[in-house]
């Protein structure tokens, strides 16, 4: 068995087991908040506001197709994605060939392969739509630019068309119109206005036409929609642009921003430092550069600069590099390129000048890829294992209330409970509510048959990045003491000022004593039956670690 189904794919595979969308290229998150809730996807504090709606009808239908088909464990995912990753590659050579030339062309192709922003695009299905936008965008921008460099008149028509066959995948198509744009500031050739007003009006329709379908995000402290949040937005590019800038150039993924949370501030420094550096060393380098040259570099990094804010609306990952790191490896072939012109002098250093892009990609790959693919598989079959050895009942059956009172880590929560569900045939208990997915201990107090007090030893709730994706922003600035869901009250204890939660009380509805309930928590590595302490008893729930690395390494580290 391979990789799979994980995180994300699995709430997909749950919406089409729970019949959500009308048709199979419906698949996106426009479903009810409560249908996610009751699958363990999303927690007590969930916005009700909470407008998850993505337009990406092709890769939702080609999800849609292969459920029925490879089992959710099979290899047959992951092998779409290196082919389709493959093929991203692939469609960078004639841009690349264009630009800089056939040998510098060659070392920006192999710096592209390499690039760990394709890791993420390999092993998670969910990102799968990236490389189906990115791949007919790019090779329409190609177009673009052999129709307005070099006259080619198909590429009128084809350039436009790539586009939209890219957004009709993904939003990530849009990440070409950058490097079009700055094609034509670059280049300046007759009617170049002209061509950028082009530019930005199909980006204009595009929204405007997301905008009247219902399409985007809203609800959700993570993910930011400029349309309805323009300050976060704002605030979004000064705090995670230059972590992608982080990711565009450095030989590490942007992914540690959501899964090392502490490293935060030290990606914004190295982010910076390598823009600074590369800047750097185009100014020391531009007097001995080709005209060609000089246009490739400006066209690269204004293309990843100006379409910086498309991908800082979302948790950095190799998805949001992608674009970014296609103008970076062009940048870093020029230079590079003429590093090595200027160092090369015997007829065998020649020769290694025309190897250097296979050492390069070969030892990119073999250094980067690879261990990192081996990590995620060795986590992807921990949490299958877990979901396995998991009390939780499987199928579930019909009648049924679910209440977890901890679990490790946000990301098992999320990933947990729907692999447990999906392998009993997808049916969900009529309720579930998980209390805490905190990585530290906890203290339960029954104080009556329907209400349950829980305080965390260290931290708070919404430290956690995963847990922030489904809470109103407004909860991040405010300080909420009460919540009121079906069949649940949820009142704040604690007196911190801080916007997360130490110490709550939960009143249920039916109370706990109705027979519809079923109680479980985290312990020995996987979700295990417990009984509820009697009314005026408690109980300690120490933390024990999941399957995922700790946000700040459990309690005894935090």
């Amino acid at each position: 068995m391979g990789l799979g189904l994980t995180a994300d794919d699995l709430w997909w595979a749950l919406s089409l087991h729970g019949g959500e969308h009308a048709a199979p290229f419906d698949l996106n998150y426009a479903v009810a908040e409560d249908f996610w809730r009751d699958r363990g996807v999303g927690f007590w504090w969930t916005s009700p506001d909470l407008r998850w709606t993505l337009a990406r009808p092709l890769a939702g239908a080609l999800f849609a197709a292969m459920i029925p088909v490879f089992d959710p464990r099979s290899w047959a995912w992951q092998g779409l994605g290196i082919v389709g990753t493959l093929g991203l590659i692939t469609a960078s050579w004639p841009l690349f060939r264009r630009l800089l030339g056939a040998q510098t062309a060659l070392l920006a192709l192999a710096l592209f392969a390499a690039h760990p922003a394709h890791l993420q695009l390999v092993w998670f299905v969910s990102t799968h739509h990236a490389w189906m936008g990115a791949t007919p965008a790019l090779l329409g921008l190609v177009a673009w630019i052999r129709w307005r460099g070099d006259g080619w008149a198909p590429g009128l028509w084809l350039a436009p068309l790539g586009v939209v066959v890219g957004l009709a995948s993904s939003e990530t198509a849009l990440g070409a119109l950058p490097y079009a744009a700055a094609f034509e500031w670059v280049t300046r050739r007759p009617g170049w206005r002209g061509a950028i007003g082009g530019v930005g009006a199909l980006f204009v329709a595009y929204t405007a036409l997301h905008t009247a379908l219902g399409f985007g995000v809203e609800g959700s402290a993570l993910y930011l929609d400029p349309r309805v949040d323009p300050l976060g937005a704002a605030w979004g590019v000064l705090s995670r642009g230059p972590v992608l800038l982080f990711g565009a150039f450095a030989p590490l993924p942007a992914d540690l921003w959501l899964t090392v949370p502490a490293l935060r501030p030290v990606l914004v420094a190295l982010g910076l430092g390598a823009a600074a550096l590369v800047a750097l060393g185009l100014r020391r380098a531009w007097p001995t550069l080709s005209q060609a040259h000089r246009e490739a570099a400006q066209i690269g990094a204004l293309g990843a600069l100006v379409g910086l804010p498309l991908f800082t609306t979302a948790a950095p990952g190799g998805r949001l590099v992608l674009w970014m790191s296609l103008g970076s490896v062009m940048v870093l072939a020029v230079l590079f390129g003429r590093a090595w012109t200027l160092w090369r002098g015997a007829g065998e250093r020649r020769a290694l000048l025309l190897l250097s892009p296979l050492i390069l990609g070969a030892l990119g790959g073999a250094l980067m890829i690879p261990p990192q693919l081996r990590v995620v598989a060795g986590v992807a079959e921990e949490l299958r294992q877990a979901a396995e050895d998991s009390e939780l009942p499987s199928p579930m059956p019909p009648d049924t209330f679910v209440l977890v009172l901890t679990l490790p880590d946000a990301g098992t929560a999320l990933t947990l409970i729907p692999a447990r569900l999906l392998a009993g045939g997808g049916a969900a208990p009529d309720r579930l509510i998980v209390l805490s997915a905190s990585p530290t201990d906890h203290r339960l107090e029954r104080l009556s048959d329907d209400t349950l007090t829980l305080s965390l030893a260290s931290g708070r709730l919404w430290d956690q990045p995963m847990e922030r994706l489904f809470l109103h922003p407004a909860d991040l600035h405010q300080r909420p003491t009460r919540w009121a869901r079906e069949g649940l009250t949820v009142t704040r204890l604690d007196d911190d000022p801080h916007p997360g939660p130490k110490a709550l009380s939960f009143t249920f509805d039916p109370p706990l004593s109705d027979r519809r309930w079923r109680v479980f928590t985290w312990a020995d590595g996987a979700l295990r039956s417990v009984d509820l302490p009697a009314p005026g008893q408690g109980l300690d729930l120490p933390w024990s670690p999941g399957p995922l690395p700790a946000p700040g390494g459990g309690p005894s580290e935090r």
